[in-house]
C-alpha cells in the first residue's frame, strides 16, 4: 500500500515538473525582444557644481522610396538632446546650454547603412554658455557610426569664452537598423 502511494506521488511530481517546463518553454517562445526607445541618464561634474543631461530618442522605421519607386531601402531617426547645467542652490540646477540633434539613418537590411551629413542637423541654445561640437562618421563592416564631441564654454565679465566642461557621444545604426549608444555619461 506504501508502496503504491509513493509511486503515485513520484508519478504526480514527474508528470507536474514535465508541465511546468512545457508552460515555460511555450511562454519563452512567445515572448519578444523588447526595444527601447528612449534613454535619459544624466551625471554630475566639478564637485557638483555642473550636471550634464541627456537624452536620445530612437524614431521608428520608415520605408524610404528611390529615384526608382524601389521601398528596400529603410530610414530611422535617432534624436539627441544634451543638455549642461549649473548648481544655482543646493540640489538645484538651472539649464545654461542645450543641444539638439537628429541623426537620419539609411540602410537596407541586408548589408549597407549610411548617413550623410546632411542627414545631421544641429540645433544648440543660445545663452552666455556656448557648445562647440563637432561630429565625425565612420562606416566600417556593416555599422555606420556618428561619433559627437562637445566644449561647453562660459562668457566671462570680459567677454571671452572659458571652458567648462565636455562630452562625447557615440551613435551607431548596423545595416538592420538596430541602433546603439556610448556616451561619457553612460560609462
Amino acid at each position: 500500500m506504501k508502496r503504491r502511494l509513493y509511486s503515485s506521488i513520484f508519478a504526480c511530481l514527474i508528470l507536474g515538473i514535465a508541465l511546468s517546463f512545457m508552460e515555460t518553454g511555450v511562454k519563452a517562445a512567445e515572448s519578444k525582444p523588447v526595444q527601447l526607445e528612449k534613454i535619459s541618464c544624466g551625471k554630475i561634474l566639478s564637485n557638483g557644481d555642473i550636471q550634464i543631461f541627456e537624452t536620445i530618442e530612437c524614431g521608428k522605421e520608415k520605408d524610404f522610396f528611390g529615384d526608382d519607386n524601389y521601398s528596400g531601402v529603410y530610414r530611422k531617426n535617432v534624436d539627441l538632446t544634451k543638455q549642461f547645467k549649473k548648481r544655482i542652490k543646493e540640489n538645484v540646477y538651472e539649464t545654461k546650454a542645450e543641444i539638439k540633434q537628429r541623426f537620419i539613418f539609411t540602410y537596407d537590411k541586408k548589408e549597407q547603412v549610411r548617413i550623410t551629413p546632411e542627414n545631421i542637423s544641429s540645433d544648440p541654445t543660445i545663452t552666455d554658455w556656448k557648445i562647440s561640437s563637432l561630429s565625425e562618421i565612420s562606416v566600417d563592416d556593416g555599422i555606420c557610426s556618428i561619433s559627437n564631441k562637445y566644449r561647453v564654454y562660459d562668457k566671462t565679465f570680459m567677454g571671452n569664452f572659458q571652458y567648462m566642461c565636455d562630452g562625447f557621444v557615440d551613435i551607431f545604426c548596423d545595416c538592420n537598423g538596430e541602433i546603439g549608444a556610448n556616451s561619457d555619461i553612460r560609462w
